[in-house]
């Protein structure tokens, strides 16, 4: 089955879904399928469908961060989620996903700036990619997908600024490469205590 898929398609799969004419690779096994089958990643807006994964994968995200503690509320995500949904051109809400499952979201807003005049600044509220995959090549990709996508409606609404609030509170460092490698430089910090 395999030679025959290879002699029809001519074409190989590596373990990081690349496509190869070569088979000479001595740290990876090669799968031969026809390009119909690989699979993609998809960036889309937010829709009715997306409602039950986006707030699943939010959820696991607010359980995984130093908020996990505050009681998550249905309510509140379903507010959020609506406006992007009948607002579109004020809030931004983005899936990436793989067949179908939902690897990624985003939801952010454009607003001004609170004490000043002539502004636009897109708030990205949060940015979460599945806890499966986040810290792979994969959680990379559709951490990139977002981020390209967001920088892209920004300047199509004339943005003046893009920022990315931060504030899961867990493993701080990875975000900071991302955002760094991506061409983003850090603006501040969040800082804080915690009452109890």
């Amino acid at each position: 089955m395999v030679s025959s898929l290879k002699a029809k398609f001519g074409q190989a799969v590596d373990c990081n879904g690349k496509l190869s004419m070569s088979q000479e690779c001595a740290t990876h096994t090669f799968t031969w399928l026809p390009t119909a089958v690989l699979p993609r990643l998809r960036t889309a807006r937010t829709a009715e469908a997306h409602r039950a994964p986006v707030r699943a994968l939010i959820r696991n995200a607010h359980e995984d961060s130093v908020f996990g503690e505050i009681p998550f509320s249905d309510a509140k995500f379903g507010k959020s989620f609506d406006k992007t949904l009948v607002a579109p051109g004020q809030h931004l809400g983005l899936v990436v996903t793989l067949n179908e499952r939902v690897l990624g979201c985003c939801y952010c807003s454009l607003g001004g700036y609170f004490i000043g005049e002539g502004a636009q600044i897109v708030s990205v509220t949060t940015f979460n990619i599945d806890r499966g995959c986040v810290a792979s090549l994969l959680g990379g990709k559709v951490a990139l997908r977002l981020a390209k996508s967001i920088e892209t409606w920004a300047r199509a609404n004339e943005a003046t600024h893009v920022l990315y609030h931060v504030t899961a509170g867990i493993e701080i460092a990875r975000p900071d490469r991302f955002f760094r490698k991506i061409g983003m430089r850090q603006l501040g910090g969040n800082y804080g205590f915690e009452f109890g």
